[in-house]
């Protein structure tokens, strides 16, 4: 270069010419500037395209996300689902409706007494089974029977064990038997009988009557009927005189030629019988059927103790 302003300024006439002083002082301004120039660029732009360079690496390598797709439909946000009502069956009591008023004369009337037993449903039968004869329905004693086995039927519908029915048996299937004669001593023959002395001619009337209440065969209790000058009137009915009769008649049957006969004292109470039959004389307190083996008493004994 040097050679070329030389010759240049040779050229231009000489060295100490203006023109050629003009031209070196040129030619070393340029050569201040592109040295200067490019001193900036290692100073400042070089530094500047290595950080580029830098910090493109650095967003290369970093991990990528997804990009949006275009025109794709917005998700729906995430709702947790709700969970299927279960049906539940809920049963409700029904409420009962409030009573009828209630008039004040009805309310103080007096209770209707349950209804009777229709008399078809009752067959009358004779002791050993036999349908009644005409003149005994129509006897007032067979009817004053009728009646109080018609209220001890009404009783026994709230207290079937009080009157010795079974908890399996039907209040419709009980029948009234064949009226018992209650029989008594005098007090004459009490006091003069001897050991031995046979006593059926020694039993009267008491004018009192037992009808036994079967089911089929067997004795559940006894209605009672006495005699008040020409009336007939119907007594209660007696669990015990049935249960023991029941073991009488099963212990001393009539298929056997027995005939057991009731007898009180008209002075004590409870019922007392004798099998006339025996060859010993006897007479025993009922209770004995009931409470023990049934073991019989002599008359003699008996009577001497209603003396």
């Amino acid at each position: 270069m040097k050679s070329s302003l030389s010759i240049s300024a040779a050229s231009l006439g000489g060295v100490g010419s203006p023109a050629a002083k003009k031209f070196l002082f040129l030619g070393l301004a340029a050569l201040l500037l592109a040295a200067a120039a490019a001193g900036g660029y290692w100073k400042f732009l070089k530094p500047a395209s290595l950080v580029s360079a830098a910090a493109q690496k650095m967003v290369s390598s970093a991990p990528t996300f997804a990009k949006p797709v275009a025109n794709a439909a917005p998700q729906a946000p995430l709702v947790a689902k709700a969970q299927e009502p279960v049906a539940i069956e809920v049963k409700v009591a029904p409420v009962a409706s409030a009573p009828a008023p209630v008039s004040v004369e009805k309310a103080m009337a007096a209770p209707a007494l349950p209804a009777r037993p229709a008399a078809k449903k009752v067959i009358a039968r004779t002791a050993t089974g036999l349908p009644l004869a005409p003149q005994q329905k129509s006897d007032p004693l067979f009817r004053a029977g009728e009646l109080a086995f018609y209220n001890l039927i009404d009783s026994a519908k709230v207290y079937p064990d009080a009157y010795g029915f079974m908890p399996d048996e039907s209040l419709l299937d009980a029948r009234m038997g064949e009226a018992i004669p209650v029989c008594q001593v005098a007090e004459a023959d009490r006091a003069n009988y001897q050991s031995g002395q046979p006593i059926k001619p020694l039993l009267k009337p008491a004018d009192s009557w037992a009808f036994p209440v079967l089911i089929g065969d067997q004795v559940r209790c006894m209605v009672l009927v006495m005699r008040t000058g020409s009336k007939y009137v119907p007594g209660v009915g007696s669990k015990m005189l049935g249960h023991a009769w029941n073991k009488i008649l099963a212990k001393w049957p009539a298929a056997e030629g027995y005939h057991p006969q009731l007898v009180v004292n008209p002075k004590l109470p409870g019922y007392y019988f004798t099998v006339p039959e025996l060859a010993e004389q006897n007479l025993t307190d009922t209770t004995e059927m009931v409470f023990s083996s049934g073991h019989l008493s002599p008359a003699a004994v008996i009577l001497s103790s209603w003396r």
